[in-house]
């Protein structure tokens, strides 16, 4: 989405788990050579840099940290169980603030299924929240408070109906129609100074003309 930032290769994990919920070991190291988490690149979502992942789905949604420094004064990630059936999972910025809270909620005994996310960026403006709830209306920010999208979000991951996109500075840069995340009909954009610059026809979710 904009420019992509530094991200810190040397992690050092705290990772409290057990395969029944409980502590049954805790495993310091490094995030270049540990054989328990990644800390993935976000190519999709640049603004929040990288997050801390399991490499083992066992771990995913028991109780663990992991930190920054060896003091474990800064904390990277953490995940615990609300209750029997909802599991949180929060990144956190080298500056102590949340990047991103996300809510699974128990399908079988053994699966965790996504209910909701909230990203900010590292000044804690809040960047989007969307859930998995049918007709949602989701909305995207930039880190200056100026809103970037806003889409109708149905069927848990799909877009529908029109899909609006802003620049930094407020202007329009984008809209197009979706029917169940599908193009249909003209997507115009525009540039920074409100000019339009190009109209693309769609029918579909397939590029049928420019205009």
């Amino acid at each position: 989405m904009m420019m992509k930032i530094g991200r810190g290769l040397m992690v050092l994990v705290l990772a409290l788990v057990g395969m029944n919920g409980m502590v049954n070991s805790q495993t310091i190291t490094f995030i270049d050579d540990t054989a328990n988490i990644r800390y993935d690149t976000e190519p999709n979502d640049i603004i929040l840099d990288s997050l801390v992942n399991p490499k083992d789905f066992n771990k995913e949604y028991k109780t663990w940290k992991v930190y920054f420094d060896h003091n474990k004064k800064q904390l990277a990630f953490e995940s615990y169980l609300e209750n029997d059936s909802i599991c949180i999972h929060n990144d956190y910025w080298r500056n102590g603030r949340l990047k991103r809270k996300g809510t699974f909620y128990k399908v079988t005994n053994d699966f965790f299924g996504w209910g909701s996310d909230e990203t900010y960026c590292s000044n804690g403006q809040l960047l989007c929240k969307c859930c998995f709830n049918d007709d949602t209306l989701c909305i995207g920010y930039y880190c200056n408070g100026q809103k970037h999208f806003q889409y109708n979000r149905i069927e848990g991951a799909y877009a529908n109906g029109l899909y609006l996109v802003w620049h930094e500075n407020g202007q329009k840069m984008s809209e197009v129609n979706f029917v169940k995340h599908v193009e249909e009909g003209e997507k115009k954009y525009w540039d920074e100074k409100g000019k339009l610059q190009k109209i693309e026809v769609y029918k579909e979710g397939k590029l049928i003309e420019t205009k």
